[in-house]
């Protein structure tokens, strides 16, 4: 208890998770759109997006006629949405990476404090590491609910909390 005293002055704690300064390129920090998907939302838009109704959507063989979004600068005739409410569901990926392994945490915290001669600042280090990696693992495994099928129609791909993997990226942590 004496060593693991002396050499708690150098670290205390490890954070993980988006740290401070983590930005989308637009300047949105992170830790925003992963508090939006890991506890949801409801965004009341103000509507007037273009569409149009006959689209050919489908892939090669499976094509169907259906409606797309288009852009503002669309040539032709165009509908536009009405004021809606659009809900994204959460997606607990970090409660969930929590509860999947925070035994093994302490586990290896506690590993790593008997090999390391009581280091509370590596060993801390080399959990924050591991949270690190397990939080990412939930982001990239993530898969219900799914993506709406719009969503998925403009990514190609239905990984919910997946399309620039910035907020994947930006998963972080330090000791202190």
């Amino acid at each position: 208890m004496r060593q693991l005293e002396s050499n708690s002055e150098t670290a205390r704690m490890a954070r993980v998770g988006f740290l401070e300064g983590s930005t989308y390129p637009d300047g949105t920090p992170v830790a925003e759109i992963a508090s939006i998907q890991e506890f949801g939302a409801s965004i009341d838009h103000p509507g007037g997006t273009k569409y149009i109704t006959d689209a050919v959507v489908g892939k090669r063989g499976a094509e169907r006629i259906a409606a797309r979004f288009v852009s503002k600068s669309f040539q032709g005739e165009t509908k536009t949405t009405r004021a809606h409410k659009i809900v994204i569901p959460p997606r607990r990926f970090f409660r969930t990476a929590i509860a999947k392994n925070k035994q093994a945490w302490a586990d290896a915290l506690a590993t790593s404090m008997k090999r390391t001669g009581m280091d509370s600042a590596t060993s801390l280090g080399r959990v924050a590491m591991l949270m690190v990696s397990d939080i990412q693992k939930s982001i990239i495994d993530w898969s219900d609910p799914p993506n709406a099928p719009s969503t998925i129609r403009k990514k190609g791909y239905n990984n919910p909390l997946e399309h620039t993997r910035t907020m994947l990226r930006a998963v972080d942590g330090e000791v202190k």
